[in-house]
C-alpha cells in the first residue's frame, strides 16, 4: 500500500470511528451505488469515496464478473437486484438499504476528487447553510471529451481535452419519499419538488473519469439508451424530460428528423421553469443546424433567448449562426451577452469554454 492510498485508509477509519452523530447513533453518509460488469472502473469509484462516507452500499443488478467482489474487498455492502429495464428501481434498491442521514449517489465510472470529498463532508458536518427545508445538495458532474477541442478552421488544437459540466441533485436527505423516477436519466428532483424541499448549491464536483469513449462503447451505450426511452416513451407518453432525453439520443445517434419531432414535442410540453427546457432550445438548434436549416436554428435561437434572455449556449449558438451570414454587428452582440454574464445560477449542462476563450475567440473574430 503506497502513502497516499496508507492515508486515505486511515482517514477512513478514523471517520468510521466518528460516523455516528448525536442524534441516536445514525451515520451521517451513505455512498449509494448500483453496479453491473464495472470491475474495470468500481475499485477506484470507491476508493475516490471512501474515505469521506461511512458506509457503501451496491446493488449489483446482475454482474458476471468480479465487480462485487471488488465491491466487497472496498467494504461495501452488496446486495443482489434482477435488471428490470429501469435505473431508478435500482438506484432506489440501494436507497433502501442506507442509514445515513444523507444518502450520496454516484456511478461506478465516477471519481470523487479528494478535496471535493473533504468540502462535502464539512458541509454535512457542520450544516453550513442547511436548511430543515433543504432536501438536496446539486454536485456538478465533469465529464471529459474524448477528443480535443478543434479550432473555426478544423484543425485539432493541443491544448488541455475540453470537459462538459452537469449540474445533478447528487446528496439527498434520506427519507421515504424522496425516490428516482424515469427508466434512464433518473431524476430525484421531482420528488423534492413535490415534498416541499429546496435545494442548496455546492462547489463540490465528481469526475466522470471512467466511461467508455471507444466508438463501439458509445454505440453500445446509445443503443440501451434509446430502447429504455422507447419504453418510457410508451409508459409516459407527451412526458416533456422524456422526449427531451430522447431527442438528446437521437441527435447523437444522427437520426435528425426523429430528433427534431421529439425535441419539438418537448418544447411544447415544457414550462419556463422546467430546468430541462433551455437545453431543449440548444439541442433543437443542434439538429437543425446538421439539417442545414439554418433559418430556422436562427429563430429557434431567438425564441429560446426569448425565455431565457442570458442564455450562454443559445447566445454562442446565434452568434456563430450570424457569423455564417456575415452578420457582424448581431454577432458581436451575441457574444458580448455572454461576456456580460450576470445571469443566476441554474441547472445546465454545458462546455464552460463557451463562457470564456470559445466566446472570446469568435468575438475577436468578428
Amino acid at each position: 500500500m503506497d502513502h497516499k492510498s496508507a492515508d486515505s485508509e486511515r482517514l477512513g477509519q478514523e471517520l468510521q470511528e466518528a460516523a455516528c452523530d448525536s442524534e441516536g447513533g445514525v451515520p451521517l453518509l451513505s455512498l449509494c451505488m448500483i453496479a453491473r460488469d464495472n470491475e474495470r472502473t468500481i475499485r477506484d469509484a470507491l476508493a475516490s469515496a471512501k474515505p469521506w462516507v461511512d458506509e457503501i452500499i451496491v446493488v449489483d443488478t446482475g454482474s458476471t464478473d468480479r465487480t462485487p467482489e471488488i465491491a466487497q474487498e472496498l467494504g461495501a455492502r452488496v446486495e443482489s437486484f434482477p435488471w428490470c429495464d429501469d435505473f431508478s428501481a435500482a438506484r432506489n434498491q440501494s436507497l433502501q438499504y442506507a442509514t445515513g442521514r444523507w444518502l450520496f449517489w454516484m456511478d461506478t465510472d465516477d471519481t470523487l476528487p479528494p478535496e471535493c470529498g473533504k468540502r462535502l463532508r464539512d458541509q454535512l458536518v457542520s450544516e453550513d447553510g442547511i436548511s430543515e427545508d433543504v432536501l438536496g445538495l446539486i454536485m456538478q458532474v465533469h465529464c471529459p471529451s474524448t477528443a480535443r477541442e478543434v479550432s473555426e478552421d478544423g484543425h485539432a488544437e493541443t491544448g488541455p481535452y475540453s470537459v462538459t459540466v452537469v449540474d445533478h441533485v447528487k446528496v439527498l436527505r434520506n427519507r421515504p419519499d424522496l425516490r428516482f423516477e424515469g427508466r434512464i436519466h433518473e431524476q430525484i428532483l421531482p420528488a423534492i419538488r413535490r415534498a416541499g424541499g429546496q435545494v442548496l448549491w455546492t462547489d463540490s464536483y465528481v469526475v466522470h473519469s471512467g466511461s467508455d469513449h471507444s466508438p463501439e462503447g458509445v454505440r453500445r451505450k446509445l443503443g440501451r439508451d434509446l430502447r429504455l426511452l422507447r419504453l418510457d416513451v410508451q409508459e409516459r407518453p407527451g412526458h416533456p424530460f422524456v422526449l427531451f432525453n430522447l431527442g438528446m439520443t437521437l441527435l447523437h445517434r444522427g437520426e435528425h428528423e426523429e430528433a427534431q419531432a421529439a425535441l419539438e414535442g418537448c418544447i411544447k410540453e415544457s414550462t419556463t421553469d422546467e430546468s430541462h427546457l433551455r437545453k431543449a432550445y440548444v439541442l433543437l438548434v443542434d439538429t437543425l443546424d446538421r439539417l442545414d436549416d439554418a433559418s430556422e436554428a436562427r429563430r429557434r435561437c431567438w425564441e429560446g433567448l426569448g425565455c431565457y434572455p442570458g442564455d450562454p449556449e443559445l447566445s454562442f449558438k446565434l452568434g456563430r449562426l450570424c457569423m455564417l451570414r456575415q452578420e457582424w454587428d448581431e454577432a458581436v452582440a451575441a457574444f458580448q451577452r455572454i461576456l456580460n454574464g450576470g445571469e443566476q445560477r441554474y441547472f445546465a449542462s454545458i462546455d464552460p469554454g463557451i463562457k470564456g476563450h470559445k466566446t472570446f475567440a469568435n468575438f475577436a473574430s468578428c
